[in-house]
């Protein structure tokens, strides 16, 4: 088994590396795609491994003899993969091209057949061990789905997809100096200067990725709207997809500020310390919130706490607050909302003793 170690590490980073991608490009195709796409990348990748396997399967006595050049092609297929998807969605982002999802289904697909035949070849050579390396398989992936969420909440997807990249690279660093030759140091410290590079170009790496040109995101039909002037403020990659705050203008010079989660679901930014300003404000802006009528039948004595599950912008903590509860608690599941809204509304969510967001 001592002889395997360097197998077992390229069968966790690659797997681990696998899942990360998977769910990676899962919330990459909410945002560029229409909603009911975001599915399809769990067939496809499976679809990519199993092809890559079947094709070491078949070509097995061909493979082996160049096998530095396969452990690199993951890597390099990722990279030139999600290169051309970011281009594509550049290029058209429209969920409504059937030769887009198409190209997007291609270039998706490719590194995940890359990694079926790396993949296959480790177990094909350590057969006898199959089991430990089914265990390691599982451990890797597990621990992939669970690293997933902590770096899509703290890094921009495409940055997450440059970490996947850089494990990659150390699936053919591992292999290159597990098979000793003269150009193995030289492989493993290439790759190595590739991951540092990575890491020290990060800020080049905050790309801003385009909405799906579709008229059922609202973001899209909203800020293409000729009788509105819109300026996108803040965007933020999470587990949950990706948050815009986007602030637009009216034609009567007013201004208002809405939240999107992957393009849809809009909700506006309401501040608490505007709308005490003018009362006439308020009951515009609460005389479309359902709850505002529920409210007014509740007793005076019982107004002594309220929660709030899925605040948004604020127009929950707003109405609860005008109505008199003396302290509000609310619970947001998306940490973006809560982020951009302590940056840009702290009157309603950070600065008032009597609310806990």
């Amino acid at each position: 088994m001592k002889k395997s170690l360097p197998d077992i590490l390229i069968i966790f980073l690659l797997t681990a590396a696998t899942i990360i991608f998977e769910i990676s490009l899962s919330r990459l195709f909410s945002y560029l795609l229409s909603f009911h796409f975001v599915l399809i990348i769990i067939a496809f990748s499976i679809l990519g491994l199993g092809i890559g396997q079947i094709s070491y399967a078949k070509f097995y006595n061909r493979m082996d003899k160049a096998l530095g050049f396969w452990a690199a092609l993951p890597a390099i297929a990722m990279f030139l993969g999600f290169s051309l998807l970011l281009a594509l969605s550049k290029i058209s982002g429209s969920s409504f091209n059937d030769l887009g999802l198409l190209a997007f289904i291609v270039f998706s697909i490719v590194p995940f057949i890359a990694i079926g035949i790396v993949y296959a070849f480790i177990f094909e050579k350590n057969k006898r061990h199959a089991s430990t390396f089914y265990a390691i398989d599982l451990i890797g992936a597990a621990g992939g789905a669970l690293v997933s969420v902590f770096l899509l909440n703290t890094f921009s997807l495409v940055y997450v997809v440059a970490i996947v990249i850089g494990l990659l690279l150390l699936v053919w660093a591992i292999n290159a100096l597990a098979n000793t030759n003269r150009y193995s140091r030289a492989l493993a410290l290439l790759s190595v200067a590739i991951i540092i590079l990575m890491g020290l170009g990060k800020d080049a790496l905050d790309i801003d990725i385009p909405v799906s040109k579709d008229p059922s995101k609202d973001m899209y039909r909203l800020m293409n709207n000729p009788a509105l002037q819109s300026e996108k403020l803040e965007s933020r990659w999470s587990a949950f997809g990706k948050t815009d705050l986007v602030q637009f203008t009216y034609p009567d010079s007013t201004v208002s500020k809405t939240m999107f989660i992957d393009g849809a679901a809009g909700t506006e930014v309401v501040n608490i310390d505007e709308l005490a300003k003018d009362n006439i404000k308020i009951r515009k802006a609460l005389s479309g919130f359902p709850a505002v009528f529920a409210m007014n039948f509740v007793n005076e004595n019982d107004k002594d706490s309220v929660l709030i599950i899925g605040p948004g912008g604020g127009i929950d903590i707003a109405a609860a607050y005008f109505s008199g509860y003396s302290y509000i608690d609310a619970v947001e599941v998306n940490p973006s909302f809560v982020q951009l809204m302590e940056k840009y509304n702290p009157a309603t969510f950070l600065e008032k003793e009597n609310i806990k967001v």
